[in-house]
């Protein structure tokens, strides 16, 4: 299928300028796979999406009828799976940092075939702590707003080592995520995941393993504080997004891991709960 590119619901080619959220970085997004115009966990990112508009004053707009509208307008097999990136921005206004008194956000929503099936065993991922350091902003943190630089930096220092993934640390020296997902280390029966209050994006399959697949497989969650010497002491680690889904690490720099059953339990529960998602 071809790319695309809808705004406010009526496609379009091209985004109309100015907008802040090229200007600033003014706006939030979400990723969701779609399968059968159906989205993926859609309450997840929405509620989400919801609660960072309001953080931000950003006056919601009617992104869930864009939304339906442009999924209306895909041309695509029934069974592909395809990516859909959903953006809020303030839309217009004057220059300056100052927002305009009065907004009318903008919604951008773009639409591509998946780079990978989801459904798929994923491979181990190799791991190494990255030397950039994500800046602490409790008044961001959380948030999947559009200024997604350190992002960027950190992505191009995987790229230089060879790896697949960096787990990246804040300015105080504590794990906060993967470069492309949330981090989870897994001791006994119990999975852990760095706190998020300071620094990070709260994602919506971290959220899911916390609230729903960790209890169903009878296991606790705990999020806290965690620094870099924990991940000597973990009996396996995994970091997941809405792409990826669950995915585990094999070698993080000098330690191994086989592959845990935990972990499988997890990706198979994740697998059957995507495809209910999607009818």
């Amino acid at each position: 299928m071809a790319p695309g590119l809808f705004i406010d619901g009526r496609a379009a080619a091209s985004l109309p300028l100015p907008d802040r959220g090229l200007a600033y970085g003014d706006g939030l997004f979400e990723t969701l796979l779609v399968r059968g115009r159906q989205p993926a966990w859609p309450a997840l990112h929405g509620e989400r999406l919801s609660a960072g508009l309001a953080r931000l004053g950003i006056p919601e707009p009617p992104w869930r009828d864009h939304l339906a509208s442009s999924l209306a307008a895909v041309d695509a097999p029934a069974e592909r799976w395809l990516t859909l990136r959903l953006t809020v921005t303030r839309g217009d206004g004057p220059r300056g940092y100052a927002p305009p008194a009065t907004a009318v956000p903008r919604t951008v929503i773009e639409i591509a075939e998946a780079p990978l099936d989801p459904l798929a065993a994923p491979a181990p991922l190799r791991t190494a702590l990255a030397r950039l350091r994500w800046a602490r902003q409790p008044a961001l943190a959380g948030l999947k707003h559009l200024n997604r630089l350190e992002q960027v930096l950190a992505a191009r220092e995987c790229r230089e080592r060879g790896l697949d993934e960096l787990l990246v640390c804040d300015t105080a020296g504590r794990l906060v995520a993967a470069t492309r997902g949330n981090l989870f280390l897994l001791r006994g029966d119990t999975l852990v995941t760095p706190d998020l209050a300071a620094c990070g994006i709260a994602g919506t399959r971290r959220r899911l393993l916390l609230d729903t697949l960790a209890p169903a497989l009878g296991l606790a969650a705990e999020v806290t504080a965690l620094e870099p010497a924990a991940l000597a002491s973990a009996d396996a680690l995994f970091c997941c997004n809405s792409l990826r889904g669950i995915v585990a690490i094999g070698r993080h720099e000098e330690q191994q891991w086989r592959a845990h059953p935990v972990i499988e339990r997890l990706q198979a529960a994740y697998r059957e709960a995507l495809c209910a998602s999607v009818g």
